[in-house]
This record gives C-alpha cells, structure tokens and sequence, in this order.
C-alpha cells in the first residue's frame, strides 16, 4: 500500500475539519460542499474532540473534566445520567486503555464507536 497516498488525505481531512456550525476550520466553507457524508463525519469528530482537549493541559488528549464537558455538551441525552461523577468515572477508565489517565483521540473514538454501533443495534430491533 501506497502509505503516501493515505498521509495526504489525512492531511487534506484534517485540513477540512469542520466546527458544529459546517465550516472548515479557518472559517470558510469552500471544502464542506464537497465533502462526503462520512469525511464530514469524521471531519465533526476531529472537531469535536479538539474542541474540548486541552483547556487543562495537553490539547491531544481530553482529561476526567474535559470528557464530562464533552459527554454532557455532545451525548448528554444520549447518555442519559452520564453526567453523574459515577457514570463519568467509570467510562473514563473505561476509555483509558492505556491507564495514563487521559483519554486520547483513538479512546474517544473508541467511544463513539461503541456508542454508534449500539444506536444501529437498537434501531435493526425496532
């Protein structure tokens, strides 16, 4: 596999993030009209959790307080209770794989993942 090709669309994505509003990150919105429905997914995710990663710190990981904000902000009625110091406690070390007490951008999207294939299972049921 040509692992150049790869680096230059990530680059390109990562480029055309969006914020929640459907621009890209420089405030434009040249890229978003020719996104697909799955880059300008990804696109939010990058967003999403960069929008909440580093207040304390590091700007590549979300640390306990960052999580909740994002948890509370993006999935709060999806979560439901999550919002408890219990239920925060428990999917952060969850999360954490690597037991560094941060959760970085591959936990959360293990995360959403989990939290998406879980929504798709509900709604085959129905």
């Amino acid at each position: 596999m040509d692992w150049r090709w790869l680096e230059g669309r990530r680059r390109r994505l990562l480029k055309t993030a969006r914020t929640r509003r459907g621009t890209d990150l420089d405030g434009s919105r040249d890229n978003y009209v020719t996104m697909s429905g799955i880059q300008q997914a990804m696109s939010l995710l990058i967003a999403s959790f960069h929008k909440y990663s580093g207040k304390e710190g590091d700007k590549l990981t979300l640390s306990k307080v960052e999580l909740k904000e994002l948890l509370h902000a993006e999935l709060g009625e999806m979560l439901g209770k999550a919002s408890d110091k219990s239920a925060v406690d428990r999917i952060f070390k969850d999360l954490d794989s690597n037991k560094d007490n941060t959760v970085d951008f591959k936990e959360y999207v293990t995360l959403v993942s989990c939290l998406t294939v879980m929504c798709n299972d509900f709604f085959i049921k129905k």
